[in-house]
């Protein structure tokens, strides 16, 4: 038996917690194994001299591509990661992003036979609720002729794969494309799919409690209809002007932003008709070598909430961007072509030159400055309400809106819910040199005027 007065300082050596709570650790516990885990590696990014007190992690995503024999995805491909204040923050959200990835990469292992293989003329004539051929008809005449463009036009006699969902604006099923809601689906090109659009994760959250996945969803859903609708459209944004509403996030941010760094700026980016804060945060750097200004996005129904998010995607985006930049310098790659910025990595390198940074600037330029206390009031705090008034303002302005959940068996085992939230109504993050310009929608953002690919990873 050891003398306990020499086990004892050796085992003060080992500390008695660490910075993540029990259920974050036994939890990365279950995903994190470098052989059979959901995430291979995770890893934390160093922060340099004169970047904001915030941490960010990375993570990677197991070889999901074997399963419908697509070639091997890049990791950072992936665009899997989180920021936040404490390291439990940026822990459980990749961890929350990683399990999402997968499911939209895995769903169809499971449940292929849900699958309808059909025209839309054909899906339409049983009487099915499915998109009308407005909403997949996405891009004019001069996109589709450019040399390179990825997608193809709208066939209402063409088959396409249909996924049935539920509806939360109606009582009837629901059937959506395939291609445009599971970022896992390949379109049949050999039997005549025509490939019209990206599909992207765009409405989708992952969460222990159900309800709270299904309000992520929902709010990412509104959030990224805000951003490319201001991107692309005419509508100015609304700078909003820190009072005593957000004397909590101007304390954060007096704490952890490095002195001498220009202050963050922060955007409302309003929806024409449905509620909820959209934010973007413009980041600043004057250090030579680094990206001069990114964009961070944040969405709630608090605006507190909302701005804090996109404060710490800001930074997240910035170092992001940096590495964006040093890795086009040392592949020698040309991101000069804005036509063919079809991934949501060229953009980013592009937008470090800064030349190209004048856009971002030249953008935000154009908008109202507003108090905070002038803003619409915070939402209630419950749950239940806050998904109903989402649900309900979808309902109310027309907008047909599915739910599938995507839940795969091995996710659900770890006490996760992964849902999906899609409408035919609203803009989703696109490729940047892709923009929608034929989707209806933004003619209530004033119309798409702006030319240049958008900056958001």
């Amino acid at each position: 038996m050891a003398d306990q007065r020499t086990a004892a300082p050796a085992a003060r050596l080992v500390p008695r917690t660490t910075p993540f709570d029990a259920g974050t650790r036994v939890l990365a516990r279950r995903m994190l194994n470098p052989v059979c885990g959901l995430i291979p590696r995770l890893k934390f990014s160093a922060r340099s001299r004169g970047e904001p007190r915030i941490a960010i992690a990375g993570a990677e995503l197991t070889g999901v591509h074997v399963l419908y024999g697509a070639r091997p995805i890049p990791a950072e491909c992936h665009h899997l990661g989180g920021a936040g204040i404490l390291l439990d923050e940026p822990l459980i959200k990749s961890l929350g992003e990683s399990a999402e990835r997968y499911c939209h990469h895995s769903f169809l292992a499971h449940h292929r036979d849900r699958l309808r293989f059909a025209s839309h003329r054909a899906m339409s004539s049983g009487g099915r609720g499915i998109p009308s051929d407005q909403c997949l008809s996405f891009f004019s005449d001069e996109q589709l002729g450019r040399d390179g463009f990825l997608f193809e036009p709208f066939d209402p006699d063409a088959p396409m794969s249909w996924l049935p969902a539920d509806s939360l604006t109606s009582d009837d099923p629901y059937w959506m494309p395939a291609q445009l809601t599971l970022v896992g689906y390949l379109p049949r090109r050999k039997e005549g799919e025509p490939w019209v659009n990206a599909a992207v994760t765009t409405g989708t959250a992952t969460h222990s409690d159900p309800g709270k996945a299904l309000l992520g969803a929902l709010e990412e859903l509104i959030q990224l209809d805000c951003v490319i609708g201001h991107w692309y459209g005419g509508q100015p944004s609304v700078k909003i002007l820190l009072d005593g509403r957000l004397r909590a996030l101007a304390r954060l941010i007096d704490r952890h932003w490095s002195p001498g760094t220009p202050p963050p700026e922060f955007h409302l980016l309003p929806s024409p008709d449905l509620p909820g804060f959209t934010v973007a945060c413009v980041y600043r750097d004057e250090h030579p070598g680094n990206a001069p200004v990114v964009a961070g996005l944040g969405s709630d129904q608090r605006l507190g909430h909302a701005m804090y998010k996109a404060l710490l995607e800001a930074v997240a985006v910035f170092r992001y961007a940096n590495w964006m930049a040093a890795k086009a310098a040392i592949e020698d790659s040309d991101v000069t072509d804005k036509d063919r910025f079809f991934d949501l990595d060229d953009n980013v390198a592009y937008y470090t030159d800064p030349a190209n940074a004048a856009i971002i600037d030249k953008r935000f330029a154009v908008h109202v400055e507003v108090s905070a206390r002038d803003l619409p009031a915070d939402a209630a705090p419950d749950l239940r309400t806050r998904v109903k008034a989402l649900v309900a303002a979808f309902a109310r302005t027309g907008k047909q809106l599915g739910y599938l959940d995507l839940t795969t068996p091995d996710v659900r085992h770890l006490g996760l819910t992964v849902c999906r939230v899609w409408s035919p109504d609203t803009l989703s993050l696109c490729p940047p040199s892709a923009p929608p310009l034929l989707h209806k929608r933004f003619a209530d953002y004033g119309g798409a005027t702006n030319p240049e690919p958008h900056p958001y990873p």
